[in-house]
């Protein structure tokens, strides 16, 4: 969990190159605070999770494309924000353990165009 200076807070999820030139920076965004979470829910997530267990959380998700910056002609910004899962995202981020994602990305929102789009399931199976 990362935080800026802001106040807001998000998981990065990823990074992956799709040419030398491009790549695709993955976020998840919580959309509630880690202060208002049930610390003892999360403490049960933890125990979960470090026996194994895979928890899945959901989240509506948008791809917006950036032009250029630091050094690439495209940095893709996936952006995953969290609908429920908040304290079992924290937990396993807490105990440095992976979670499942069930993601629908929004095409018509998404800054990107089909072409973008297509690419990004390509490049992610």
């Amino acid at each position: 969990m990362k935080r800026e200076v802001v106040g807001s807070e998000y998981y990065k999820a990823g990074l992956r190159n799709i040419s030398s030139m491009k790549k695709i920076e993955e976020y998840i965004v919580p959309i509630q605070s880690s202060e208002s979470l049930n610390h003892v829910a999360i403490n049960d997530y933890v125990e979960r999770v470090n026996v194994e267990e895979t928890p899945t959380a959901l989240s509506i998700s948008f791809l917006d494309i950036k032009y250029p910056l630091n050094h690439f002609d495209e940095i893709w910004v996936y952006s995953h924000f969290l609908l429920d899962g908040h304290h079992k995202m924290f937990a396993a981020d807490k105990a440095q353990k992976p979670i499942t994602l069930l993601s629908f990305l929004s095409i018509d929102e998404s800054f990107a165009s089909k072409k973008q789009i297509d690419k990004l399931f390509q490049v992610l199976t």
